[in-house]
């Protein structure tokens, strides 16, 4: 159901397809309209995914047709009607969303919203004469692409951009497995490089907005430890809320619904172990490698607003001189001021 459809506010009567919870439909005359769960979600809500994926398989379901890409570079690919469609189907380790046959040829469709079934399914088992191939879609270039429509950039409704996405263009997917590719050079194969790194714009102003100023010493009472460690999980919420509003890249997101996942512990609280091991895969992973200096600046701005929360958790007091001299000022490269531990 597209938010233009609807009534304004609670009088939309939608429900959140993942957790259930009624939606408010938010369609004022600043920010960009969207529904918002209408009490608080305990964790991270994916009903957005959940909703484009049903989507994308009541199109291909609907239209018995969905666009592939080419296998080679040189060309584009285009709409293919499919012969028969089945939904859940085990396939390369892996359970496709769909399997679609063509030709007598059975592909398994995954919509892939995190940008991890790759490492989740294998092709060693499949003989080069097998008639199976493994198509992925990427619901995060596709949730990218639905955002234009609200800002003018598609001159269509949601549904109708999305229908033009599945059944019509040949970006946002790329082949993981096709029984072809074995009889060209690799350098031939057709490469899937997402959409391109936007604006830096969006994340800097977030980060103007919603991040607190760290200051270089513990607070001095019980209760403004209390409110400094609430303040930093409002703010770290804030600022790892719906990343692909944001990002630059594809991968930026990512990143953000870790920490959303893994390292707030609870309502208070960091998960310093949690925290450590993100850091990890933004230095060290092909991921992270890919991001903007805009964006790890942007991370580090996390990182830091999260070890400052830990450093909160069971302090007392009188420990806020010794966290005074464990910390020196430092540039921030969005202006401003910032702290870094030494």
């Amino acid at each position: 159901m597209s938010i233009t459809e609807v009534e304004r506010g609670i009088n939309c009567n939608c429900l959140c397809p993942c957790c259930k919870t009624e939606l408010v439909a938010k369609q004022g005359d600043v920010k960009m309209w969207h529904f918002s769960h209408s009490t608080d979600v305990l964790g991270d809500c994916d009903g957005l995914m959940i909703a484009i994926r049903s989507k994308i398989i009541e199109i291909i379901k609907g239209r018995s047709l969905l666009s592939f890409p080419h296998l080679l570079e040189a060309y584009d690919g285009g709409p293919v009607p499919l012969d028969e469609i089945k939904e859940h189907v085990s396939m390369f380790g892996a359970i496709a969303d769909l399997e679609v046959t063509v030709n007598q040829l059975r592909v398994g469709v995954y919509l892939d919203s995190d940008r991890s079934i790759s490492t989740r399914l294998s092709f060693g088992h499949v003989h080069e004469q097998e008639p199976v191939a493994a198509l992925r879609i990427d619901l995060l270039d596709v949730e990218f692409e639905i955002g234009r429509v609200q800002r003018g950039e598609r001159q269509c409704s949601y549904s109708e951009c999305l229908e033009q996405i599945i059944t019509g263009e040949t970006g946002s997917r790329e082949w993981l497995y096709h029984p072809m590719q074995h009889q060209v050079e690799k350098s031939e194969l057709k490469r899937y490089y997402g959409r391109q790194p936007s604006e830096a714009g969006p994340l800097l102003q977030r980060l103007a907005d919603k991040r607190i100023k760290v200051p270089a010493e513990l607070p001095s009472s019980m209760n403004a430890i209390y409110e400094q460690r609430q303040s930093s999980i409002v703010s770290l919420c804030s600022l790892t809320v719906k990343g692909s509003e944001i990002a630059q890249t594809d991968e930026f997101p990512l990143f953000l619904r870790y920490f959303r996942h893994h390292c707030l512990d609870d309502s208070e609280n960091v998960s310093y172990e949690a925290l450590m091991r993100w850091i990890e895969l933004i230095s060290q992973s092909r991921e992270g490698q890919a991001l903007t200096e805009e964006e790890i600046a942007y991370l580090k701005e996390v990182e830091w607003i999260a070890r400052y929360n830990h450093r909160l958790k069971g302090a007392s007091p009188k420990e806020h001189n010794m966290y005074s001299s464990k910390v020196h000022q430092s540039s921030d490269p969005a202006g401003g001021e910032n702290y870094t531990l030494i």
